[in-house]
């Protein structure tokens, strides 16, 4: 009962400075603000790290999106902190370390975009990396061809680390991540561009809407 009567103040709160603010641009963020920390009161909550693992990566939920082009197939994760960390410690991450991890990519959009051929004989989507020019492209050149479009501001890769798969995988993965804008808020829809001048597919974008967002559950590690 009580938790549900903090919930109630809450909302009263940001319906309160929402009537009183709605005149100026000032008060309409402060709105923003609160109706963000209220729509953060009804955040699912999970308490097994597989679960977590599995609701952020199970492609229903947005976070893991897929598309096929030109004969090969990208598939982009959003990475949380916390899925980092479990990703990083095999699954055992501790409650501090987990704090660590908050606290060193929750400035951040942080994605894993895996990329692979449609045709199964080809073991690499990337089989001409042996050329120098190719090399020297994907690892040194490729970051400059992601942005994400958050809000009215497009971001440019800060993070980025191709993984080469030595034939090994049939698909090769990059690490990317975007520092979030000063007024980045979860009302904010994000739109990762990746404008490939490799494998000549063109611009490929992948959407994410801002409800993607806050449907996240929290992971809580007691």
């Amino acid at each position: 009962m009580k938790v549900l009567q903090n919930k109630i103040l809450v909302f009263v709160i940001c319906f309160l400075s929402f009537i009183n603010g709605c005149k100026n641009d000032k008060t309409t963020s402060l709105f923003q603000n609160n109706l963000q920390l209220s729509e953060n009161a009804f955040v699912k909550q999970i308490y097994i790290p597989e679960e977590y693992y599995q609701w952020i990566s199970e492609p229903t939920n947005n976070l893991h999106q897929s598309k096929q082009m030109s004969g090969f197939e990208f598939n982009l994760q959003y990475k949380t902190p916390s899925l980092i960390g479990l990703q990083e410690t095999h699954g055992k991450m501790t409650k501090e370390e987990q704090l660590s991890y908050e606290e060193q990519y929750s400035g951040f959009d942080n994605f894993t975009l895996k990329i692979k051929s449609d045709d199964k004989s080809k073991t690499n989507p990337f089989e001409s990396i042996s050329n120098p020019e190719i090399a020297n492209y994907l690892y040194f050149q490729m970051q400059k061809e992601f942005v994400l479009v958050s809000g009215q501001d497009t971001i440019p890769c800060s993070f980025y680390h191709f993984e080469q798969a030595y034939n090994i995988s049939p698909e090769n993965s990059i690490l990317l991540s975007f520092e979030k804008a000063k007024n980045d808020t979860i009302f904010n829809e994000k739109v990762l561009v990746y404008n490939d001048k490799i494998l000549k597919t063109g611009p490929i974008k992948f959407r994410f809407k801002k409800e993607y967002f806050t449907n996240i559950p929290k992971l809580v590690i007691k």
